[in-house]
């Protein structure tokens, strides 16, 4: 987004014309241990207001990355940690530019469900602990719409 060019960006979004844009974001930023967390919380918010010039009236949610475990030997698995710390500023930041959040990690779990994600039959979750099965993306988006039906349902009686 911040290497797009705006024009271009503004114009094909209100091409559009969105409801509602989801912005999923998180994976690579949490693996890139280079990246510091002031920083990515910079670029969210550049990013974020770039999405809103394009598109001012639409409902935003942002997602939150994966869960994510990485292999310590053949029987140990520690937890990504900095996929919690993503999602911390994700949290922080999509409301100060009127994003909603959804921690996807949470909903799977929490830190190191994806374990589990991948002991499942059929598996929910890749060799690679940290993409989903086609199964995995299926249940995830089940349980973002099942969100979104409650979010939306409990704002309609206000």
């Amino acid at each position: 987004w911040l290497r797009w060019d705006q024009t271009m960006l503004t114009q094909n979004i209100r091409a559009l014309n969105p409801d509602l844009i989801v912005l999923v974001y998180g994976t690579n930023e949490a693996a890139d241990t280079s990246y510091a967390m002031e920083r990515y919380a910079d670029d969210l918010r550049a990013m974020l207001r770039r999405m809103r010039e394009a598109s001012p009236d639409a409902a935003c949610v942002m997602v939150g990355p994966t869960d994510r475990v990485k292999r310590v030997d053949d029987q140990r698995f520690a937890v990504w940690g900095r996929t919690a710390e993503v999602a911390r500023v994700q949290r922080e930041v999509a409301p100060e530019l009127g994003c909603v959040f959804w921690d996807w990690q949470e909903a799977m779990g929490g830190p190191g469900s994806i374990l589990g994600w991948r002991m499942q039959e059929p598996s929910l979750a890749s060799a690679d602990y940290i993409h989903l099965s086609q199964r995995g993306y299926e249940v995830s988006s089940d349980m973002f719409l099942a969100a979104l039906k409650d979010a939306t349902e409990r704002t309609a009686w206000r």
